[in-house]
C-alpha cells in the first residue's frame, strides 16, 4: 500500500511511490455507474484497484441535475459540497441541505439522491471500503503554518478549497490541486484558507 494512483487526461493511470500532488486540471471526469453524474478520481488505493474494488477513494463529483448516487456495498461515504449555495440530499427518505465546505457521511447502502439542483454542483467525496480501512473527512482553515503528519497505516489527503497553499518544498496548491500523502510522512503548509482533510486507516490485516 506505499503507492497511489491518479488519473491523467490520457486516461492512464499513474503510480507514484511516496508524496505528491494532483492538479486539478490533469484530472478527467468519466461518468458515475449509474450514469447519473460525473466523476473525477484525485487518487485511490491500492494500485489498480477500480470502482469495484477500491480500498479507499478520494474523487470530485459534478452534479448537475437532481440524481440517484450509486450504491457502494461496505463503503463508508463522506461528502462536501463545493460550491453555494451546497447541496439538498434525501437520505434515506431524509432531506436536508448540505452547506458548502460542511460534511456529510452515510454509507454506500443508503438510498441517497441529490435533490433541487438548478445548476452544476460539485462536491468532494471519500469512499472507504469499511472493511480494509476507516477513514474521516473534514474542513479546516489554515492560517499560517501547520503540519500534517501520517501514521505508518494511515494516509491523507489535502485538497486545497480555495487556493494557494504552498506545500514545502514541493510548489503551491491552486483551487482543488491536491496533496496526497502516504504513510510515515511529514509536510509543511502554509497559507490562509480552507483545506479538505481525507484521512485513511488501513485495518491490520
Amino acid at each position: 500500500m506505499g503507492r497511489w494512483r491518479a488519473r491523467r487526461r490520457d486516461h492512464t493511470a499513474r503510480v507514484v511511490s511516496g508524496l505528491g500532488l494532483v492538479r486539478a486540471g490533469d484530472r478527467v471526469a468519466t461518468p458515475w455507474r449509474n450514469g447519473e453524474g460525473l466523476t473525477s478520481e484525485v487518487a485511490a488505493g491500492p494500485e489498480g484497484a477500480g470502482l469495484s474494488d477500491f480500498a479507499w477513494r478520494v474523487s470530485i463529483a459534478t452534479i448537475a441535475q437532481d440524481s440517484e448516487f450509486s450504491p457502494f456495498r461496505h463503503v463508508d461515504r463522506w461528502l462536501v459540497p463545493l460550491d453555494e449555495p451546497g447541496l439538498e440530499l434525501d437520505i434515506d427518505g431524509t432531506r436536508r441541505l448540505i452547506e458548502r465546505h460542511s460534511t456529510v457521511t452515510f454509507t454506500g447502502e443508503a438510498d441517497v439522491a441529490a435533490r433541487e439542483v438548478h445548476a452544476p454542483s460539485r462536491d468532494l467525496n471519500l469512499m472507504v471500503d469499511r472493511r480494509r480501512c476507516r477513514g474521516a473527512l473534514s474542513v479546516m482553515q489554515l492560517q499560517g503554518e501547520a503540519l500534517v503528519r501520517t501514521s505508518p497505516a494511515q494516509w491523507v489527503v489535502v485538497v486545497a478549497l480555495d487556493g494557494p497553499v504552498r506545500v514545502h518544498p514541493l510548489g503551491c496548491m491552486e483551487a482543488l490541486d491536491a496533496l496526497v500523502i502516504p504513510p510515515s510522512e511529514t509536510v509543511a503548509l502554509s497559507g490562509d484558507g480552507p483545506l479538505a482533510i481525507a484521512q485513511v486507516e488501513l485495518r491490520a490485516r
